[in-house]
């Protein structure tokens, strides 16, 4: 298709149609110039559903057919501006409720598809790199202590939710301990393996949410947790509860999962998240995420002075400065202890 562009003088026209050559060059006069950005974004998650985990291509999916598609999938690519990207985020913040990280999220994610389109000469820039990410916000920290922990744990009344919550003090995530089987569990050994995470997303391609397991969340989170009495115990318990569940049933699923439903089926993670929260209320606790009960395990752990790199092998960190980083708060804390053990060792030895 020609381009075509008028100017008042010849000098003017002259340095337009140098730009342009040079421009033609480069492959930066397009072919696609009536793409629409909603156009694009479909065509750009295609492409990236093979190289991304099915849980990162669904949120991908989720926040671009949900929240920018549907403000500004009808703008042209070569039409697109800094301005309408930070319009777009304030009006998330503002009216879509959302926090400053998960617009930051967003921002990443068309920062990161619109580089692709200049870098296959769709666009000429990227836009979104004229539109500036709310700064983050931190969370506040809202974590048990190991008191609230088991006054939370006396709460529960069902066998399943007790043992759940006996076994996330191990510092497992959600998705772990809803993929966990009993293959993974030695009860004589007292000791578990981390082997993959469930999740419950929606299929691309029916569009209904389905169960998917993948693999933990890094090669570090690929891990065997050493298990304390009390939690071999509450499997021990447990395990013969669902051994009855079995028997009744004549439609049980043999899927060897650890905790399952009362056929033997995935446990939803949002039946889990729902649960918690009505035992936080009742044991009259602070309200927080599913996920602050890992952060509560790891922050006892430093708390009971266990070495960072146990903990950090416990936890299925990656690297130790996650782990110093996340719980740096704990260690103020222990500075006065530590030097009161010192003073007393020191004090043993002068004495003797």
């Amino acid at each position: 298709k020609k381009k075509q562009e008028y100017y008042d003088t010849r000098a003017q026209a002259e340095r337009a149609r140098r730009r342009m050559l040079q421009d033609l060059e480069q492959g930066k006069l397009l072919t696609t110039r009536d793409q629409t950005l909603g156009d694009y974004l479909e065509y750009w998650l295609g492409i990236q559903r093979s190289s991304l985990e099915p849980t990162t291509y669904a949120t991908y999916r989720r926040f671009l057919k949900s929240y920018v598609i549907p403000v500004l999938g009808q703008v042209k690519l070569r039409k697109l501006s800094g301005d309408m990207f930070q319009s777009l985020y304030t009006e998330l913040l503002e009216e879509g409720d959302f926090s400053p990280n998960t617009v930051r999220y967003i921002h990443a994610v068309l920062k990161k598809a619109l580089s692709d389109a200049a870098r296959w000469k769709k666009i000429t820039f990227n836009p979104v790199k004229d539109a500036d990410a709310p700064k983050s916000r931190k969370r506040p920290e809202t974590w048990l202590s190991l008191d609230q922990a088991k006054k939370l744990i006396a709460c529960a009344r069902s066998i399943r939710m007790r043992c759940l919550l006996h076994v996330a003090l191990l510092g497992l995530r959600r998705g772990e301990l809803l993929a966990l089987r009993w293959r993974d569990v030695d009860l004589v050994k007292a000791e578990l393996r981390v082997e993959r995470t469930l999740s419950y997303i929606p299929n691309p391609d029916t569009g209904r949410s389905e169960f998917i397991e993948t693999d933990p969340k890094s090669e570090a989170g690929r891990r065997v947790v050493n298990m304390p009495r009390f939690v071999v115990e509450s499997l021990l318990e447990y395990r013969k509860h669902q051994l009855t569940l079995r028997v009744r049933s004549s439609r049980w699923q043999d899927k060897d999962l650890v905790f399952s439903t009362a056929r033997g089926g995935y446990v939803a993670p949002q039946y889990v998240y729902d649960a918690l929260k009505a035992l936080l209320k009742e044991a009259g606790l602070p309200d927080m995420r599913f996920h602050d009960l890992r952060h509560s395990a790891i922050s006892i752990w430093l708390a009971m002075g266990i070495n960072p790199k146990v903990i950090q092998e416990l936890a299925g960190h990656s690297d130790i400065r996650i782990t110093m980083n996340v719980y740096g708060h704990v260690f103020p804390g222990m500075h006065g202890q530590a030097m009161d053990d010192f003073d007393r060792k020191f004090r043993a030895v002068t004495d003797e």
